[in-house]
């Protein structure tokens, strides 16, 4: 089996970062690899390496490049259709889960006096802190997975913010509790659900030291 010189491996490493800016020692080191190894079994079958480099990197194309705005910018695509689909896997469930309980907070406090009000007015405040303690426990984690959950985690704990801000809006607007309260509060504990979720993630993936790409 052919193996590359340490010329071309260099070459394969310079051509990521020039092409797809990918910063992450440990994940450019992981592609690169892998590049590697199918470049090695195009060239067994006689292929020239700058002929099977520009083959396997078509292929690769697609997974590397990332958004130059928004919310992943810089993300490269591998790495956030991963983590959206596990967000869809989780997200439909909490969606359902924040609206009963929001359901059941708003029928029982009918019975017991609950304050909804300072109730759903406290989530974000503990969404907040418990964000700010876990960016501090991971904050020398550099991988491209941290990115997508800070960013993810600040996007949904904003929208909580601004859920709960409509919310206590309409209350004041009606000086009532009705369907709208179960709404929007059932929103601000999805974002609350959401963001436990991301921190159990932040936690898991900090523990284990290293992220493993699946590819």
């Amino acid at each position: 089996m052919k193996t590359l010189s340490v010329d071309q491996v260099s070459l394969i490493e310079e051509r990521l970062l020039f092409k797809y800016k990918i910063k992450y020692e440990d994940f450019r080191n992981e592609i690169v690899d892998h590049i590697a190894c199918e470049i090695e079994e195009e060239m067994d079958e006689g292929v020239s390496f700058e002929d099977a480099y520009e083959k396997i990197r078509i292929n690769w194309n697609p997974k590397l490049i990332s958004a130059d705005k928004g919310l992943f910018k810089g993300i490269p695509q591998l790495i956030k259709n991963q983590l959206d689909t596990d967000f869809k896997k989780i997200e439909w469930k909490l969606n359902i889960i924040g609206y009963l309980v929001a359901f059941g907070i708003a029928i029982g406090s009918k019975y017991i006096g609950m304050n909804l009000i300072m109730l759903y007015s406290s989530l974000p405040l503990v969404m907040g802190f418990s964000v700010l303690l876990t960016y501090k426990q991971v904050k020398n984690l550099n991988d491209y997975r941290f990115d997508y959950f800070k960013r993810k985690a600040l996007f949904i704990l904003s929208q909580s913010v601004v859920f709960t801000l409509l919310l206590l809006f309409f209350s004041w607007l009606w000086n009532k509790e009705g369907s709208t309260d179960v709404y929007l509060g059932g929103i601000v504990l999805y974002s609350f659900f959401m963001n436990c979720y991301l921190l159990i993630k932040f936690y898991k993936y900090f523990k284990h030291g290293r992220l493993n790409i699946s590819f």
